[in-house]
């Protein structure tokens, strides 16, 4: 069973494969909205899996411990209202126009931002305050809310 901080940077391998395709699709608007369909579901279900599984978690075992982890996980959440935000704008574009482009730029650098952020001041915390049985019982509970979102298949 893999380690959950294993199984989420696993997701971040998915969410930069799925930039890779969009870079790569020329012009066709219904290729470009169902990459960014899958995109944002499967953004969706992994916000919806770290802030009710493992900040939580993060931030009960972290509490006695480590200062300032509120501050780190409010932080994220708010990475993950505007990366959310950024998804929605840009699924309203028209992929012609130069806005699309800008604004998918714009989303890569804050999703990049965020991922850099989570690997250097909340992986580090969770992998020392959360147990090896709790971190697997999280992988579990991931895998699960993935497949009810159904969107590891797709991406």
């Amino acid at each position: 069973m893999a380690h959950i901080i294993a199984r989420l940077k696993e997701d971040r391998a998915a969410v930069e494969e799925v930039f890779g395709r969009l870079r790569a699709v020329n012009g066709s608007a219904e290729d470009r909205d169902a990459l960014y369909s899958v995109l944002g579901r499967f953004f969706a279900a992994l916000t919806k899996f770290e802030e009710s599984v493992f900040y939580s978690a993060v931030r009960e075992s972290a509490a006695a411990t480590s200062q300032g982890v509120d501050l780190v996980i409010g932080q994220a959440v708010s990475e993950h209202r505007e990366i959310l935000k950024l998804l929605r704008t840009i699924t309203d574009l028209e992929p012609s126009d130069p806005e699309c482009a800008r604004a998918r730029n714009t989303l890569e650098q804050a999703v990049r931002s965020h991922f850099e952020r989570e690997a250097a001041e909340i992986f580090p915390l969770a992998a020392r305050v959360i147990s090896d049985d709790v971190a697997e019982e999280m992988t579990l509970r991931h895998d699960a809310m993935a497949r009810d979102a159904m969107v590891r298949e797709r991406v």
